[in-house]
């Protein structure tokens, strides 16, 4: 990369996805630039929370600042790598050592504890240093904070289930243990379906048109699923601390700017409900909303149809007021009250009712918390020790209708990408981090982090998915939208992994690569379309896809020449010139290209290795007359594996992949 292209050469990137509710996309290591020798980057800090916090009433918080450092170069760094962390306005300065990192490695270490005291703001820098780093552009990341006085957070949980469900009996118990054992700090509702079937669960029948109306809401598809706080899936099975204690601990660490308190009272079967709404600091854009759902506690049945599979609920659904869509509420600080009433219907247990009250955010589904006007849990629950299973029915059983949901955007944090050097988004900093963005808010379904899946071209165990199995809305379009990314130029190649596999033939799936070059305004460049079959790079599944090994991912490379105009040569188009598979292929050691030139323009011919890094020039803008030519490529001294050859003509590039087998 190059600075003095800033202004001709501000790339950004667009990842346009259609859904066909096939099977899930990963993508990953979506780099631009040329790879040197020795390059470290400061890929993310965690453990301090950027912008505005808050605390859960407490006067000061205790954290953790964890930093991600990639090792984006072609040679294994030197053991000598410091991190180092700067805050002057609470007089913090730390040091950590980093042990030497492979080639595409990252190594992940953590700095002492910090203690930030309420209200004050301050300013986070965290960099690293190494003798051999060649680009320091990528070294340093700064950003501001301020942790302000806030209320304690009730987790929701919302789960979708069903009597009939055999998955739903095994899971749903966890769920209630875990709930019993946390009542002050989770609030729980259960929505029932009626699939699978026959359809007979009489929770649901009760009050089908609403239950019908939060499925498509969240554009639920299958049972069970667990929402926390309407945006985070919490994955079955429900007994793995990972999948349920873990992510509501983490929820509970820190505070909120809004609290919720309810109070019931009956009187003549009438329910009255008061609720206060106590706003510290207004709340972040969007369309806020007052929910109010009536809940049944505990209910339970003597004797059940032959479908069911369970016999006793909790927090079961019984109706929203005035309806599920809730009412608006005010955004700045200050106290507000609301009264609701509602007749306590024949079928209800009235001792066992409670009113369940949350403020949702309808544009990006985030509940910022909830309240209920219960304070014990009236019922115990007794631990189960069945063994759960994750393995769910296929996905006819579960399909329903389903609104289309309104255009938005979702930005992240970070680094602006800028400068010279080699630009990299491995998702190892958290999701949506460097101020990547996408079109689609909801997060359950768009692109959203799957830890423990990570694509080939660097090291870590992170990347992002699109859960095109479970997004039911046939035909929509979602684009994830990476920063403005200054300094690119003809030299770069921009580099992807990716990985797919179909769910059956007619499921088709599909993924297009756009590149702007004026910031965004503009994307008149696509460099990627494939879709269903073509796209795949694992046997199609009808189980939710998930890669298991290097051989299941694919690797897209495109030099960036091929799109910046003004340095292309004129006067040959991608019909005349032609690039032949190498051959022998395998091979060892040599091996033929042969390829067409028209005569009309020079060529230049390339070899790379799956990382990227130019291992051979061939051809070096020379000029071929009008026919068929061949050129011997020898790799003795490479090792076995996956190579490319590039062919460059002007403004067309083409390329192929071929294998040294030793």
């Amino acid at each position: 990369m190059d600075n003095n292209h800033v202004q001709e050469n501000s790339i950004k990137l667009a990842f346009v996805t259609y859904n066909d509710f096939g099977n899930n996309l990963y993508l990953d290591n979506i780099s631009i630039g040329t790879r040197s020798s020795y390059d470290l980057e400061l890929t993310n800090i965690t453990g301090i929370e950027k912008d505005t916090a808050y605390l859960p009433e407490t006067s000061s918080v205790k954290v953790l600042p964890t930093v991600v450092i990639t090792n984006v170069g072609y040679s294994s760094s030197l053991d000598s790598i410091m991190a180092y962390i700067k805050i002057d306005e609470i007089s913090v300065f730390d040091s950590v050592f980093s042990p030497g990192i492979i080639a595409g490695g990252v190594s992940v270490v953590r700095f002492d504890s910090i203690s930030i005291p309420a209200d004050i703001s301050f300013t986070v820098n965290t960099w690293i240093s190494n003798p051999v780093d060649s680009n320091f552009s990528n070294d340093t990341i700064t950003f501001s904070s301020v942790y302000k006085q806030g209320f304690r957070k009730k987790v929701l949980i919302e789960t979708f289930t069903s009597a009939t469900s055999y998955s739903s009996a095994l899971n749903d118990p966890y769920l209630n243990f875990f709930v019993n054992q946390n009542f002050g700090n989770v609030n729980a509702v259960k929505y029932h379906r009626n699939v699978p079937e026959p359809g007979n669960d009489s929770m649901y029948l009760e009050n089908p048109v609403q239950l019908d109306s939060l499925r498509d809401y969240y554009f639920n598809f299958q049972v069970p699923t667990s929402i926390m706080t309407g945006q985070k899936i919490l994955n079955a099975p429900y007994s793995v601390n990972s999948n349920l204690q873990e992510p509501v601990n983490s929820e509970l660490e820190l505070g909120v700017p809004l609290n919720i308190t309810v109070n019931d009272t009956i009187v003549n079967g009438i329910v009255t409900a008061d609720i206060n709404i106590e706003i510290t600091s207004k709340l972040p854009d969007g369309n806020w909303k007052l929910k109010v759902i009536v809940a049944e506690r505990y209910k339970s049945y003597d004797s059940i149809p032959v479908e069911w599979t369970q016999s006793e609920f909790f927090d079961v659904f019984k109706k929203a007021y005035p309806g599920i869509s809730g009412v608006s509420i005010p955004v700045n600080h200050g106290t507000y009250n609301y009264q609701y009433n509602f007749p306590v219907e024949p079928q209800w247990a009235d001792s066992l009712l409670y009113t369940l009250v949350y403020v949702q955010n309808d544009y990006d589904r985030m509940v910022i918390n909830s309240g209920k006007s219960i304070t014990d849990t009236m019922v115990g629950v007794n631990m189960i020790t069945d063994n759960i299973t994750q393995n769910l029915p296929g996905k006819g059983n579960y399909f329903g209708q389903f609104s289309v949901p309104s255009d938005g955007n979702f930005s992240g944090f970070g680094s602006d990408g800028s400068g010279n050097g080699f630009y990299l988004q491995n998702f190892e900093g958290g999701f949506m981090s460097g101020n990547w963005t996408r079109s689609q808010p909801i997060w359950f379904i768009s692109f959203r982090e799957s830890g423990g899946v990570n694509g080939t071209l660097f090291g870590g165990s992170n990347c992002i998915v699109m859960p095109f199995y479970e997004y039911r809305v046939r035909g929509i379009y979602d684009t994830l939208f990476s920063p403005v990314i200054n300094g690119a130029d003809s030299d770069d190649t921009l580099f992807f992994n990716y990985a797919y596999a179909q769910y059956l033939s007619t499921y088709s799936d599909s993924l297009k690569v756009l590149i702007s070059t004026d910031g965004g305004v503009t994307y008149s460049n696509e460099i990627f379309n494939k879709g269903g079959e073509e796209l795949a790079t694992a046997p199609s599944t009808t189980i939710t896809f998930s890669p298991t090994g290097a051989n299941q991912w694919g690797t897209f490379i495109f030099p960036l020449q091929n799109i910046f105009t003004d340095e292309n040569e004129p006067g040959i188009s991608p019909e005349t010139v032609e690039l032949y598979q190498n051959y022998p292929n395998p091979f060892n050691p040599s091996t033929n290209i042969r390829f067409y030139s028209p005569g009309n323009s020079n060529l230049t011919l390339e070899i790379f290795d799956i990382s990227g890094r130019l291992i051979k020039r061939l051809i070096n803008n020379e000029a071929y007359n009008e026919g068929f030519h061949t050129v011997i490529f020898n790799a003795t001294g490479l090792s076995s594996g996956v190579y490319f050859y590039r062919l460059s003509a002007g403004s067309f590039v083409t390329s192929r992949k071929m294998l040294l087998v030793k």
